[in-house]
């Protein structure tokens, strides 16, 4: 008598924000409880398996246990994570805009790494009686209003030039 034990293949694969699974794709006795891992790159983290096949999973565990019942697929996915991003005026009280929303002071934000953001200001900006403020550069070098996609922790800072305003006045015979 020959015997024979029935193996199906496990494609194990990682999306986008991934270094590695494990097991790699192999062949799996049938009914066997296979634990499953994914490992993410950096500035990433682990979110979900999306699986397909009779004792496949799909969830957000993240080293969860399939059964081999049948050919199986597992794919993990990843998302990036928030990065620290701060937006500022050189001089305090200076108007600026993230995404269209006005502020006047020092902001920080939590945004996903790699997604773009527009950041602008105007100039230039009344300071009261006789002073003004005159946009200068942003701290990255962008035109007044532009396009930012930072991929770490960073801070923009929009640079202004104090002027005054030079009042010339001559008296009698002048």
């Amino acid at each position: 008598t020959a015997n024979f034990t029935t193996q199906f293949y496990l494609t194990m694969g990682y999306g986008t924000g991934g270094s590695g699974v494990s097991p790699g794709s192999e062949w799996c006795n049938s009914g066997a409880s296979v634990s499953i891992g994914a490992t993410p790159a950096s500035g990433y983290g682990f979110s979900s398996w999306t699986g397909s096949g009779s004792g496949s999973y799909l969830g957000s565990s993240a080293s969860p246990s399939i059964t081999m019942n049948g050919p199986i697929t597992e794919l993990a996915n990843f998302t990036a994570n928030p990065i620290s991003v701060t937006v500022q005026p050189s001089i305090s009280g200076r108007s600026f805009t993230v995404d269209g929303t006005p502020y006047t002071t020092s902001q920080t934000f939590s945004w996903v790494s790699g997604n773009s953001h527009t950041i602008a200001t105007t100039s230039p900006q009344s300071g009261g009686t006789g002073i003004q403020y005159v946009w200068s550069s942003w701290s990255d070098g962008g035109a007044i209003s532009h396009t930012v996609t930072p991929t770490v922790g960073t801070t923009y800072t929009a640079n202004f030039t104090t002027q005054f305003y030079l009042t010339m006045g001559y008296g009698t015979g002048g």
